[in-house]
């Protein structure tokens, strides 16, 4: 079976999606794009050379009755209006993250979600499908250091868009730490504290603090501390240590060219671009995504609840920008409909 999908959202990321979707990975034709730019819908069509069709709206992209699975890849506070849309027919829907941009707006997708027969949501959180991540969390769930006790971690970015916000240094940079720390530690959240070092003078942004250190808590006792830094200038990197009662283990330097060694100095490339940092994980977690959809199978990567997990966790940590005090973090507990655990591959 080939995956017939719609794509609501022409920008980067969604070309990008086009892009995998028709000239690296198997199993999906792209046959609808949307996007509030008609004329950037247009040209992706073109582009790509897709035989698709241009919908005015994701209303009438989600009416197609040909379309198995959306990708909803809108700016972030568009989500979860077409999500909940996505959700009155009988489609797949793959949305990046966020979920949506308020706790209650992920509340009403799972909500929603769970009046349904079986889950249909994947989450695009494509840490957990990163190489080096997935070993590290093998060889942690292995035992080999004992229980972990620390995470210490870094999100680098060399700068940001003029419309970056302090509360997206949440939102959309700490998110892929909140999910993977939870998924990685298989441990629930206690409390999180945001924290402003000296302020960089390299912001340029009205309202941003910059650099920020996220200190988060599981219930398990273990502590994670997170730095971001989306002004550093030098390229994009993140970082990733867990400290454990008998070793540590460390997510190795990113190794994108040669270290050069000439006239007394050793020089050693940096990446720029998170796209291309995670472009494999893109790739897995995508296929594995049509895979599901190819046999009518349910989506086993990060779910809608996950989602809200996130969610929670991030509303909590805006709230902690205010006063840079601890707030206190309460999930439910998982509702059965998502209790089934199923096993992403790398």
């Amino acid at each position: 079976m080939v995956v017939k999908v719609g794509v609501i959202g022409t920008g980067a990321m969604g070309r990008a999606h086009i892009d995998r979707l028709t000239n690296v990975l198997t199993g999906a034709k792209v046959v609808a794009v949307t996007d509030i730019n008609q004329e950037a819908a247009e040209a992706a069509v073109h582009d790509f050379k897709l035989d698709a069709k241009v919908y005015p709206d994701d209303t009438s992209l989600l009416q197609d009755p040909d379309i198995d699975a959306v990708f909803v890849v809108s700016f972030g506070g568009a989500h979860e209006a077409t999500v909940l849309k996505a959700l009155d027919t009988d489609k797949f829907i793959f949305t990046e993250k966020p979920l949506a941009t308020t706790l209650e707006g992920a509340k009403r997708i799972v909500d929603k979600e769970m009046t349904k027969p079986r889950k249909v949501i994947q989450v695009g959180f494509m840490r957990r499908y990163d190489e080096g991540i997935h070993e590290l969390k093998t060889k942690l769930d292995s035992g080999i250091i004992g229980k972990p006790l620390v995470v210490r971690a870094s999100h680098i970015n060399p700068d940001v868009a003029a419309n970056y916000s302090n509360e997206m240094a949440i939102t959309d940079t700490l998110i892929h730490e909140i999910d993977e720390m939870h998924w990685l530690l298989d441990d629930d959240y206690a409390s999180i504290q945001i924290t402003y070092p000296r302020q960089s003078s390299k912001v340029n942004n009205e309202g941003l603090r910059d650099p920020q250190l996220a200190t988060l808590t599981t219930k398990k006792g273990v502590v994670v501390q997170v730095l971001v830094h989306v002004t550093a200038q030098y390229g994009y990197e993140v970082k990733l240590e867990v400290v454990g009662e008998t070793g540590e283990l460390k997510l190795p330097d990113d190794g994108f060219a040669p270290i050069v060694r000439t006239q007394a100095t050793q020089q050693t490339a940096i990446e720029t671009s998170w796209v291309k940092r995670f472009l494999q994980a893109y790739n897995t977690e995508v296929q594995e995504f049509i895979n599901q959809v190819a046999q009518n199978q349910s989506p086993i990567g990060p779910s809608a609840w996950e989602g809200y997990i996130a969610a929670v966790t991030a509303e909590a940590g805006i709230r902690s920008q205010k006063d840079q005090e601890p707030v206190l973090i309460n999930v439910a507990t998982t509702p059965a409909f998502y209790q089934k655990k199923q096993a992403v591959q790398a």
